[in-house]
């Protein structure tokens, strides 16, 4: 029973950290700063009023269960991360900055979110998450390196 236990919370640390590690990507990606990362804290957006176009919010909102769908190849399995308590809190915060938004314009940028994450993007999530799974705490500057290293080196990547 307890050996159960431990591979769920490593399971919920390891979908907790993609999930992170997809809402920060797409935030680089879109040129909006965030705050630390930790397994431990909420994904926070420095300064959402600062950030011009609602919809590159509600991207960043969308990229984090977009991230954890990548990490188990679609839903099958995967943890329900929209109703997450964290993502339940980021979403009200863009809510609360932007209002609500039509069922069809949530899918459109629901869409555009998950195409951020395509080959680059992975890659970046990947080394994102397998720090923040190590146990690390990631700083703004930290993990746009990290970020920028990884797509960097999907897009170029060396000889065989």
């Amino acid at each position: 029973m307890a050996q159960r236990d431990v591979r769920r919370d490593e399971r919920l640390a390891i979908h907790a950290a993609y999930a992170l590690a997809g809402h920060a990507v797409a935030a680089a990606y879109l040129g909006v700063r965030f705050g630390t990362l930790a397994l431990s804290r909420d994904f926070a957006i420095a300064d959402a009023a600062a950030v011009a176009q609602a919809d590159h919010l509600w991207m960043i909102v969308h990229a984090g269960p977009a991230a954890e769908a990548n990490l188990t190849q679609g839903n099958h399995g995967r943890l329900n991360a929209l109703a997450s308590p964290r993502q339940a809190r980021l979403r009200a915060t863009v809510v609360a900055r932007t209002g609500p938004i039509d069922a069809h314009a949530e899918r459109q940028l629901r869409l555009a979110a998950t195409h951020i994450l395509r080959s680059p993007g992975n890659a970046a999530v990947a080394a994102v998450a397998a720090r923040l799974t190590a146990g690390e705490v990631l700083g703004y500057f930290t993990a746009r390196r990290l970020i920028r290293a990884a797509t960097d080196a999907a897009r170029h990547p060396g000889p065989p």
